[in-house]
C-alpha cells in the first residue's frame, strides 16, 4: 500500500513538472517570441472597452455627430479670411487682414482619415480576438478589404466641407515607396497599395475628391514630406487653412511639447477652427504615459531582432510605467 502510494505521489508531481515551465526553459519555448500568450492577451484586451463603446454606444455616435455639426456650423466663417486661422503654426507671418499675405488665397480644410473619417474598429475586434497587436502587414490586409466604415456624419460634413474649400485627406496610412514622379498604374499598385485601397473605399462610402490623387497626403508618398507636419506646412505654401478635423492632437500640431508651448494662443481653435473626434483605442497620448520606461525598455529589448519582439518586450515596463501615471483616491482608515 506503501509503495502504491508513493508511486502515486511520484506521478501526481511529474504531472505537475509537466505542465508548469521551469524558469530555465527559453521564452520562446514556453512563451512565443517576445512575450506569452496572456500578455499578448492582455495587451489587445486594453482595446476591448475602447472598441466596444466605438462599436455600440450611443455616445460615441453622439460625439462624432456633435464635432461634425459644429464644425458644419462655423464652415462659412472658417473659410472666410478672419483673425482665427486654423493654421497659425504653418502661417506664422500671421493670421488674415487686409495686406495678409494668406488674404487673396483658397481655404482648405484638411482632414485625417482614420477614427476621424473612416472607423476602422473591426481591425481593432479582429486584434482582440486574436490576441495580436498592430502589425503592418495585417494593417495592409485589412486596408485592401476595405471593409472600413464611415464615422457618423463624416461624408455628409466633408461635402459640405468641399464645397466651401479644397480639401485633402493627410493620414498615417502608409506607401512602400515615395510615388512622387509614378504615373504607371502597376507601379502605382506596387508603390503605395495602400493609396489605391483608400481611394477606392472612400468613393464607395461617397466621400467627395475619392478619385482625386492630389487631395490625398499618406505617409512616405512624397520623399520630402515625412510627417504630418511637414505636409500642413506645404499645404500652406498655396492655401489658407481655415479648419481642421483630426483624433489625434498630431493633427493639428507637431507634438504635445509645441501645443504646451503654444496653448494659450492655440486652445480657442476648439470648437471654431479645429475640430477633435474621439479616440479611445489609439493615438500618441499614451506615448507621455510610457516615457518613463523608455530607459529600461531599451536595456531589456534593444538586442530583439524584429520590431514585433520590440512591442512585445516593451509591454510590462510599459504598462507599469502608466499604471504609476494614475491619479489614485485611497480612503481613509
Amino acid at each position: 500500500m506503501k509503495s502504491l502510494l508513493l508511486i502515486w505521489v511520484i506521478f501526481l508531481l511529474l504531472l505537475g513538472c509537466e505542465h508548469t515551465p521551469t524558469k530555465s526553459q527559453s521564452v520562446e519555448s514556453v512563451e512565443g517570441p517576445g512575450g506569452t500568450d496572456e500578455a499578448n492577451a492582455q495587451r489587445s484586451r486594453e482595446i476591448l472597452y475602447a472598441t466596444l463603446w466605438m462599436q455600440h454606444s450611443a455616445e460615441y455616435r453622439a460625439a462624432a455627430l456633435q464635432a461634425f455639426e459644429g464644425a458644419r456650423a462655423q464652415l462659412k466663417t472658417a473659410t472666410k479670411c478672419g483673425t482665427a486661422e486654423a493654421g497659425q503654426l504653418q502661417q506664422s507671418k500671421g493670421t488674415c487682414g487686409a495686406k495678409s499675405p494668406w488674404a487673396k488665397r483658397p481655404a482648405a480644410i484638411i482632414f485625417d482619415l482614420d477614427e476621424t473619417l473612416l472607423d476602422n474598429s473591426a481591425y481593432q475586434a479582429f486584434q482582440i480576438k486574436q490576441r495580436e497587436l498592430y502589425d503592418d502587414d495585417r494593417w495592409e490586409i485589412w486596408v485592401k478589404s476595405e471593409e472600413a466604415l464611415a464615422i457618423a456624419g463624416a461624408v455628409d460634413f466633408v461635402k459640405d466641407a468641399s464645397k466651401a474649400a479644397r480639401i485633402y485627406y493627410v493620414t498615417n496610412r502608409e506607401c512602400r515607396k515615395p510615388i512622387d514622379k509614378v504615373k504607371d498604374e502597376l507601379k502605382l499598385r506596387a508603390d503605395c497599395p495602400q493609396l489605391l485601397d483608400t481611394m477606392s473605399r472612400m468613393e464607395k462610402l461617397g466621400f467627395p475628391k475619392a478619385k482625386d490623387r492630389s487631395a490625398f497626403y499618406l505617409k512616405g508618398m512624397y520623399a520630402d514630406l515625412q510627417s504630418k507636419e511637414a505636409i500642413r506646412q506645404k499645404i500652406a505654401t498655396k492655401h489658407r487653412i481655415a479648419m481642421l478635423v483630426g483624433d489625434n492632437l498630431k493633427d493639428f500640431v507637431e507634438s504635445q511639447a509645441v501645443y504646451a508651448d503654444n496653448e494659450a494662443k492655440l486652445a480657442p481653435l476648439w470648437g471654431k477652427r479645429w475640430f477633435i473626434i474621439p479616440n479611445p483605442a489609439y493615438g500618441s497620448w499614451p506615448d507621455v504615459l510610457s516615457a518613463d520606461a523608455d530607459q529600461e525598455v531599451s536595456e531589456a529589448c534593444s538586442h530583439l531582432a524584429t520590431k514585433k519582439e520590440k512591442d512585445y518586450c516593451a509591454y510590462r515596463p510599459e504598462y507599469e510605467a502608466r499604471m504609476n501615471k494614475l491619479k489614485v483616491w485611497f480612503p481613509l482608515e
